[in-house]
């Protein structure tokens, strides 16, 4: 997939770069990228399983602080988070 563009002697610097755009985009390198610049595959089964019992872990943590009286329902997750790591510091 690799493109090899020479310069040819006595070419102007923008002709060159005008040319080798155009071999780039004729070769799809670009749209190849692209797709595959921000592919995640597939989480195997345990990662599917361990994320299930970390969130129902959290869930039944929230549940114990809302009737705790501690959370009221309108926090952010990231605050519950961080309450629920350490929850000896808690600043309101």
């Amino acid at each position: 997939m690799a493109i090899e563009i020479k310069r040819k002697p006595d070419e102007p610097i923008n002709v060159f770069l005008y040319r080798f755009n155009k071999q780039v985009q004729q070769s799809g390198v670009l749209g190849t990228v692209k797709r595959s610049r921000f592919f995640q595959s597939e989480p195997n089964r345990r990662q599917r399983r361990s994320s299930a019992i970390y969130r129902a872990k959290i869930r039944k943590d929230i549940h114990k602080l809302k009737k705790a009286g501690v959370l009221k329902g309108t926090e952010d997750i990231k605050f519950i988070k961080k309450l629920l790591r350490n929850p000896k510091k808690q600043s309101f």
